[in-house]
């Protein structure tokens, strides 16, 4: 019986170990820009037009598109990546994430962590971002673009962006930033209906923030 009992034991704690595996989160940039399918190339929509000569030089080189049947440009498209589409090592690890704020659509992240996302130098003038990817035990899950928060493009995907908060309660105060983790336009938080995975492995760990 005592046999028994210490087998369904170390079966238990096996499975228990196996399960906190499965819940490592990590954020990865894509080795480089991958192109979003929304619109077309804005060298094909203005093609022709003279008086879109400043448009066309305001964002050569750069990632934009144009919806022709919107009417308007795509600064963060959609896009798609595989895990050999990212880089070797992960921007964010999975213990540099400190939880998520429901309420507020904020992560959390630690010094580390932000230090690493303030190379990014994303507060440049002209700076559309850089494209990144959540992965969930190693499986692209979430696909989505570090921004300024205060940049006037919206994205229509999934983004992070930095906001600054400054701390002026001390003689000499520090600027700090947010980070707002959101998706489209309208900025929808994450939840558990869009975004099942993720929430369901934050919870597990205990970094959802109510």
């Amino acid at each position: 019986m005592k046999h028994f009992t210490l087998k369904i034991s170390l079966i238990f704690f096996i499975l228990s170990s196996c399960n906190n595996e499965n819940d490592k989160i990590e954020i990865y940039l894509t080795e480089k820009q991958i192109e979003t399918k929304e619109g077309i190339p804005i060298e094909i929509a203005f093609k022709g037009n003279k008086s879109a000569e400043y448009t066309l030089e305001r964002y050569k080189n750069k990632s934009v598109r144009y919806d022709t049947i919107k009417k308007d440009f795509v600064y963060f498209g959609k896009f798609k990546a595989e895990k050999k589409d990212l880089q070797k090592k992960p921007i964010i690890e999975d213990a540099e994430i400190i939880g998520y704020d429901l309420k507020n659509s904020l992560i959390y992240l630690s010094e580390s962590g932000m230090k690493k996302i303030s190379k990014l130098h994303l507060n440049e003038k002209d700076n559309y971002g850089r494209q990144f990817v959540v992965c969930i035990n190693n499986k692209p899950y979430i696909f989505g673009y570090f921004v300024n928060e205060l940049t006037s493009f919206w994205p229509n995907t999934y983004e992070i962006g930095f906001i600054p908060n400054v701390d002026r309660s001390t003689k000499n105060p520090k600027e700090k930033y947010d980070y707002i983790f959101t998706f489209g336009k309208k900025f929808r938080s994450l939840d558990s209906l869009n975004e099942t995975e993720l929430i369901k492995a934050l919870k597990l760990s205990n970094r959802i923030i109510k």
